[in-house]
């Protein structure tokens, strides 16, 4: 059975893989970002997207983990592989600098949902945290993938409550 402890021993006993990566999403951001901004700032900007929705699901993922570690499992942050925990969220950070600087966020396509997604995520982790601190899993082994549904669950009741709260119409129903 696969959980999220086994991927990050996988990656903490193969740490080139992912320093190839953290270090590849930023650099090649940069680079090409760079020089796509000389030829054409649309181009640039269609171009940025893609790593600064790479570096945000990173960095909320990463985040969400070493929360998780911190608030469920109680062990020092300071025990924690620096590669595995840390390096990515700085990775995530220098893309996100990069890809701004190749096109303005504000510019990039679908950059405003992402903002949607990091409150949907902060909010279901608060409802997991509350469901932990009153005993709610207490003594249940849960699957990674029943957990991800459950996230799933809270995010949609949470995106619909949003809609509700600033009035738009619900998602099956055009706006009129």
């Amino acid at each position: 059975m696969y959980s999220i402890d086994s991927g990050l021993a996988f990656l903490a006993r193969h740490p080139s893989l992912l320093l190839a990566y953290l270090a590849a999403l930023p650099a090649a951001t940069a680079v090409l970002g760079a020089a796509l901004k000389r030829i054409s700032p649309r181009a640039a900007a269609l171009f940025a997207t893609f790593p600064t929705h790479l570096a945000v699901l990173q960095g909320v993922s990463i985040l969400c983990v070493v929360l998780y570690t911190a608030f469920f499992l109680h062990k020092s942050l300071l025990a924690l592989n620096v590669v595995v925990y840390y390096l990515p969220l700085v990775s995530a950070g220098a893309a996100l600098a990069a890809s701004n600087y190749a096109a303005p966020f504000e510019a990039q396509p679908g950059f405003e949902r992402l903002s949607g997604l990091c409150l949907m995520a902060a909010l279901a982790f608060g409802a997991f945290f509350v469901l932990d601190r009153l005993h709610f899993f207490a003594g249940v082994f849960i699957p990674l993938a029943s957990l991800l549904g459950l996230f799933l669950a809270i995010s949609a009741v949470f995106h619909g409550a949003l809609r509700r709260v600033r009035g738009e119409p619900p998602a099956d129903q055009p706006p009129s």
